[in-house]
C-alpha cells in the first residue's frame, strides 16, 4: 500500500492475567492448528478478527495480528444460571501475533478473570484448562 504507515510492535510485556505461549510454527499455520484446537474441543468461533487488514484499511501496515473469540452455549448457560454479571468475561479471546522468530498466542486467563464470580470456580477452572490446551505449543 503506498503511503502506508508502518507500524513497529512493541516487546509485549508479561501480565499475570495472560496465558501465553509462543510457537515455532508461522502465523496462518498457527492460524490453522488454533482453529483445529478449536474445533476439536467442541468450541465454537464465534469472530475471527483480522486485525492486519483492519489496520491495513486505515493505512496502517503491520506484521499479522488476529483475534478469535471462541465460547459455548454450555458455558454461557452455567454463567447466566450462576451470576449473570459475569457474561461481561465471556466469550475467551484467543491473541495471536506474528513475532521476528516465532508467533506468540494469548488470552485472558479464565480462572483470574471469572475468579470474582461467585459459584463460577469449577467453570473457571476447566475454562483454564481448555485455554492452556488451545495455546499450549504444537510438538513440531
Amino acid at each position: 500500500m503506498t503511503g502506508a504507515t508502518v507500524i513497529t510492535l512493541a516487546r509485549s510485556s508479561h501480565p499475570a492475567h495472560h496465558l501465553r505461549s509462543l510457537w515455532s510454527t508461522p502465523f496462518h499455520d498457527a492460524l490453522g492448528r488454533l482453529r483445529d484446537r478449536i474445533s476439536l474441543a467442541g468450541l465454537i468461533e464465534l469472530t475471527p478478527i483480522d486485525t492486519t487488514s483492519v489496520l491495513a484499511s486505515a493505512g496502517f501496515t503491520i506484521p499479522e495480528v488476529g483475534q478469535v473469540l471462541v465460547f459455548h452455549p454450555r458455558f454461557m448457560r452455567t454463567i447466566l444460571e450462576t451470576d449473570p454479571a459475569a457474561v461481561v468475561e465471556a466469550p475467551l479471546k484467543l491473541t495471536i501475533i506474528q513475532r521476528p522468530t516465532a508467533t506468540e498466542l494469548r488470552c485472558a486467563d479464565p480462572a483470574i478473570t471469572f475468579a470474582p464470580y461467585p459459584g463460577l470456580s469449577d467453570l473457571a477452572a476447566a475454562l483454564h484448562d481448555l485455554a492452556r490446551t488451545l495455546l499450549d505449543a504444537p510438538a513440531d
